[in-house]
C-alpha cells in the first residue's frame, strides 16, 4: 500500500472540516459583537457598490450597453447584500446567498471595465469574499473564490493583452493572487486556533461536557438555528445522591471516576437536539429540544442510567418544558432562566423524597 503524501492528507482534512457559521455566529451574539459585526459588513458591501460606481463613471469602464446594464445591476445587487446585514443577522443559507452573489458582484464590474490592468488589480477585491468565506464556511467556498480570482486573472492577462510592461503584469500578478490566498487562509487559521480554543475552554475538563458558561450558549445557539414550529424546550436538572458520601468513604479518586461515568452515560443518552453539561460538582443539566409539550422519557432515562452505574449514587432528576418559539432573544433568554429555577425546583422535590426519582413541572 503506497503511503499517502502529508500534504495530500492535510489538504484531505482542511477540505472535510465544517464550517464555522453557527458556532461563529453564537460567539458573536454571545459576546455582544452582533451589531458592530453587521454594520462593518455592511459597510463593506456598500463600499463596495460606491466603488463599482465610480469605476463605471470613469473613462475605463466599457461603452458597450448590454455589458453596462449588467454592471448596474451587480451594483444594485451589492446594495441588496448591505440592506441584508442591516435588516439583520442572516441565516446560514443566507449567508450562503450573500456570499455568492458578493462573489457575482464583483467578477461583473471586474469584467465591464475596458482597461485590463484596472481588471487585473480590481480582482484583489475578491480577497473580501474569500475573507468572509474563510471566517464562517466551508472550504469548497474557499476554493470556489479563488477559482474565480484564476479565472478573472487569466481572462485579463490573455484575453484583452497589455501595452505595458511584463514585469509590471506579473507583479501585479503575483500581487492579486497573493492577497486571495493570504487573505482567506490567513483568516481561516485565526479562526481555527479560536475554535481550538474555545472547545478546550467550553468542556468540563473531567466528564467531557460542556461547562455551565457553554451549556447555556450552546441552548442560545440551538434556539437560534432551529426554525421549527411548535418548538419547546425541555429543561433538566439531575444531581446525585449520596455523591459526598462516596468521596468521603472511598475518595476523591473513587468520586471523579463516578462523574466520569456519569458524564459518559449522559453522552450515550443525549441524542439528537439535546444539549448536555456539567453545571457544578454533582450536578448536571441537560436540555432538549422537542415538538411537542408531552413529558419526556429522557429524564427517566436518565434516572435509570444512573442508578445503573456501578457506584453506590443515584440521581434526583428535575424536568420542565416550555414553548419557546416566537420569542424575542431577551424574552428566550429569561424563559430559560425561569426553566432552569422549576427544574431546580422539581430536583429539589425528588430528593426530599427519597431521591432516585424524577420529578415534572
Amino acid at each position: 500500500m503506497v503511503a499517502e503524501v502529508p500534504i495530500v492528507t492535510s489538504l484531505k482534512r482542511w477540505w472535510r472540516q465544517p464550517d464555522s457559521y453557527n458556532w461563529i455566529s453564537s460567539y458573536l451574539r454571545n459576546r455582544g459583537m452582533f451589531t458592530i459585526s453587521r454594520a462593518l459588513i455592511a459597510s463593506i458591501t456598500a463600499m463596495a457598490a460606491v466603488v463599482g460606481a465610480v469605476l463605471m463613471a470613469s473613462p475605463t469602464a466599457v461603452q458597450g450597453t448590454g455589458l453596462r446594464a449588467l454592471a448596474w445591476t451587480a451594483i444594485v445587487g451589492l446594495l441588496g447584500c448591505t440592506a441584508l446585514w442591516i435588516r439583520g443577522w442572516p441565516t446560514k443559507r443566507q449567508s450562503i446567498a450573500f456570499l455568492l452573489v458578493f462573489n457575482l458582484c464583483i467578477a461583473v464590474l471586474i469584467q465591464a471595465q475596458s482597461d485590463p490592468m484596472v481588471g487585473l488589480v480590481g480582482v484583489v477585491a475578491l480577497a473580501i469574499p474569500g475573507g468572509y468565506i474563510a471566517c464562517f464556511h466551508s472550504a469548497g467556498f474557499m476554493a470556489y473564490n479563488f477559482a474565480v480570482a484564476v479565472y478573472l486573472c487569466a481572462l485579463q492577462v490573455f484575453r484583452h493583452g497589455f501595452g505595458v510592461d511584463a514585469a509590471e503584469v506579473v507583479a501585479a500578478l503575483l500581487f492579486v493572487l497573493l492577497m486571495n490566498t493570504g487573505v482567506p487562509f490567513g483568516v481561516q487559521a485565526v479562526v481555527h486556533v479560536l475554535g481550538i480554543d474555545l472547545l478546550q475552554a467550553r468542556h468540563d475538563p473531567l466528564t467531557g461536557l460542556l461547562n455551565r458558561r457553554s451549556f447555556f450558549d450552546r441552548i442560545d445557539e440551538m434556539l437560534y438555528g432551529s426554525r421549527v414550529s411548535p418548538r419547546y424546550l425541555v429543561m433538566i436538572m439531575v444531581d446525585l445522591d449520596r455523591f459526598k458520601l462516596l468521596n468521603d468513604t472511598r475518595g476523591h479518586a473513587v468520586g471523579d471516576q463516578a462523574l466520569i461515568a456519569v458524564g459518559q452515560a449522559l453522552t450515550e443518552i443525549a441524542r439528537g437536539r439535546v444539549v448536555t453539561g456539567r453545571v457544578g460538582g454533582e450536578e448536571f443539566m441537560i436540555a432538549e429540544l422537542t415538538a411537542t409539550e408531552e413529558r419526556t422519557p429522557l429524564a427517566q432515562q436518565v434516572c435509570d442510567a444512573v442508578a445503573a452505574l456501578p457506584f453506590p449514587i443515584t440521581a434526583s432528576v428535575g424536568a420542565v418544558v416550555s414553548r419557546v418559539d416566537h420569542l424575542s432573544d431577551r424574552v428566550r433568554q429569561v424563559v430559560v432562566e425561569d426553566l432552569c429555577t422549576k427544574a431546580d425546583a422539581a430536583m429539589y422535590i425528588a430528593k426530599r423524597s427519597g431521591g432516585n426519582q424524577v420529578r415534572h413541572v
